[in-house]
């Protein structure tokens, strides 16, 4: 320690505290890299959070339709598929059924799947069920 005077009386300085400006920009870096981290992990959950609220509704439809085709509401020509659009949520569906034969004539496999678009080509939600002749 040094001695400092001032009108004649003497004091110690202590070493200096704080931090270096070095210290400061490493701290703020380090900051900045787990902020910039918790920001992307909190995006990627809004967006898996909005995925499964369209998964949820997709599969509200597949459930409306395969109980309106298995009480008889709606009627399956021989064909044996019948399509349509529903309204859920913000969301416009497309959505069909497929009824396939089974090892037991007298039982049929019934499928109802959903989709954003009318081609099918990523199904939102697919139900099954099954039904007597």
């Amino acid at each position: 320690m040094k001695a400092i005077g001032f009108c004649g009386i003497k004091y110690y300085r202590s070493p200096a505290r704080g931090f270096t400006l070095l210290e400061v920009l490493v701290a703020l870096a380090v900051l900045s890299v787990a902020l910039f981290a918790m920001v992307q992990v909190a995006a990627q959950r809004a967006e898996t959070l909005h995925q499964l609220q369209k998964r949820q509704l997709a599969l509200e439809v597949a459930d409306s339709v395969l109980n309106g085709y298995l009480h008889q509401s709606l009627v399956i020509d021989t064909s044996r598929q019948l399509s349509g659009t529903r309204v859920n949520g913000p969301y416009r569906w497309y959505w069909r059924i497929l009824r396939e034969s089974t090892p037991n004539p007298r039982i049929f496999r019934i499928q109802a799947q959903v989709s954003e678009d009318p081609s099918f080509d990523f199904l939102l939600g697919q139900l099954t069920g099954f039904s007597g002749s």
